[in-house]
């Protein structure tokens, strides 16, 4: 799902139990939406982590707006453009990456040797 990888970036991330988890790498992301492709920058790629979790704060920092209602989590680019949107499960909002990113690539000839990890990170 990453456009592509920076292997130079290093870092570590702290997690709900307050561990640090080492971040691997850094990308851009492509995500289908009803107008076309949209690409969020600078997700992080941590190995460890089993769910895919994004930043409400680094979202905010890069002008995405999210509106939380209904047990629903709703995001908007910084056009105000309606991204997808996430269902409540256990008080958390999974994404589903590969739903939201099956046909953002189609297109795309680049082949990423890290592309199965699909794990997303975020700054604390």
């Amino acid at each position: 799902m990453f456009r592509n990888l920076d292997e130079t970036y290093k870092s570590k991330v702290k997690v709900g139990n307050r561990e640090f988890l080492e971040v691997k790498e850094r990308g851009p992301v492509n995500v289908q939406t009803s107008s076309g492709i949209k690409t969020i920058l600078d997700v992080l790629l941590i190995p460890e982590i089993s769910q895919n979790p994004l930043s409400v704060g680094q979202m905010l920092e890069k002008n995405y707006s999210l509106h939380f209602k209904d047990h629903k989590c709703t995001i908007f680019d910084p056009s105000g453009e309606q991204l997808f949107c996430v269902k409540m499960k256990n008080r958390s909002f999974v994404v589903g990456w590969e739903k939201i990113s099956e046909h953002a690539y189609s297109s795309t000839t680049q082949v990423v040797s890290n592309l199965w990890h699909k794990r997303f990170g975020h700054f604390n």
